[in-house]
């Protein structure tokens, strides 16, 4: 005869057992695959990447090649440019070719200055952040060139764990942000959405800089085909301070306002190889 204790007993101990395996589980289920540091230390690691590289970008010079493709310029040959920044609020992109500077471009603020030497034409847009949809275009450059992303902290324990790291989605007013980063902390791909539009910005490369790991390749595509950009940094330097003969705003007397086109088919005639 069966001890009704002793089923009691065994029926306790199976349901103990079945929770702890469950426990179990979901604690695993939780935290990142096996060899994928946890979300607490990617977060960690992602912060001090983040902030070397920070420390760098008020006094910042790169020389890079830029590929352009996308119905806003049509593919182009690629050609070399020159890249200063001092953010929040300056910066400055010289493209070169073969016959010298093709565009040179500063911003300063909300202000963009394009002078195209090959036209001897210039025109001055205000309000440029507002035709970005970003509120601080230099920043928001600097922010892509040097991946400074900064999700907040409560939306690292929601992230999603994979094989290569994590991704972790965020808000930043009316924009939606996911970042895919690898086990060091570093972004891979970074996803921003606004309105419906979406722009994704992917980091091919990464290389110690002088102490510092900097993204030296770049693509920026939106899923509509309008904008479709490679940067391949060349050489990158820093500066304890920015130089004002970096940020050139001397303001020819002929500048006027052109359109997109415009400068579009300057750019082409200008690099269009020979």
């Amino acid at each position: 005869m069966t001890n009704p204790g002793r089923v009691r007993t065994s029926a306790r101990l199976r349901a103990a057992l079945a929770c702890a395996i469950a426990l179990v589980f979901a604690s695993g289920c939780a935290h990142a695959p096996r060899g994928v540091p946890s979300f607490d230390a990617l977060s960690v690691k992602h912060a001090e990447g983040r902030a070397r590289r920070e420390a760098v970008l008020h006094a910042m010079r790169a020389d890079v090649v830029l590929r352009l493709d996308g119905r806003a310029t049509g593919r182009l040959p690629a050609f070399a440019a020159s890249v200063a920044i001092a953010s929040p609020d300056r910066a400055r992109v010289e493209a070169h070719a073969l016959l010298g500077v093709v565009l040179d471009a500063s911003l300063r603020g909300d202000s963009v200055l394009v002078r195209l030497p090959g036209e001897r034409s210039s025109y001055l847009v205000g309000g440029a952040g507002e035709s970005l949809g970003v509120t601080r275009p230099v920043a928001f450059l600097a922010q892509v060139f040097a991946a400074t992303w900064r999700p907040p902290a409560a939306a690292w324990p929601l992230s999603v764990a994979d094989s290569s790291g994590c991704t972790i989605a965020w808000r930043e007013g009316a924009d939606s942000l996911e970042m895919a980063v690898d086990r060091e902390g570093l972004p891979r791909v970074v996803r921003l959405e606004r309105a419906g539009h979406v722009v994704r910005v992917r980091y091919e490369r990464w290389e110690d800089v002088r102490g510092r790991e900097f993204p030296t390749a770049i693509s920026v595509r939106d899923d509509e085909g309008w904008v479709a950009a490679r940067v391949t940094v060349e050489d990158l330097r820093f500066s304890a301070r920015a130089e004002e003969d970096w940020f050139d705003w001397r303001m020819p007397s002929t500048t006027r306002v052109l359109k997109w086109s415009d400068i579009r088919e300057s750019l082409r005639r200008e690099v269009q190889e020979p």
